[in-house]
């Protein structure tokens, strides 16, 4: 059986904020239609992977940029990390480290 294929949303993208370059990597097997990952890949190459998928890639997006926005770019530079999704009252629980983890490319 073939590995399944990867599909990368053209929501994904680069966001730079005082210099520092983050990629919002967006992604789903090819079979998952209603089911969207979400990792911030940082320039040093740590990655924060979302553990719970989004219904759209749109959502995902979403929860990127404000991830980005509420915890500064900076955080994705300080340990790579898996948020195991949504907790009430707050975004998610960072449940293990990553290391050298990345599905995003450089660009």
């Amino acid at each position: 059986m073939p590995d399944p294929k990867l599909i990368n949303s053209p929501f994904s993208r680069f966001v730079e904020e005082n210099g520092e370059r983050v990629e919002i990597a967006i992604f789903r097997l090819e079979d998952e239609v209603m089911e969207w990952s979400l990792e911030i890949v940082a320039a040093d190459g740590c990655s924060t992977l979302w553990e719970e998928p989004f219904d759209s890639d749109e959502a995902a997006l979403a929860e990127g940029l404000s991830a980005i926005k509420d915890e500064g770019i900076k955080s994705f530079f300080e340990g790579c990390r898996i948020i195991a999704g949504f907790i009430e009252g707050g975004r998610g629980a960072v449940i293990a480290p990553l290391m050298g983890f990345s599905l995003g490319g450089q660009g």
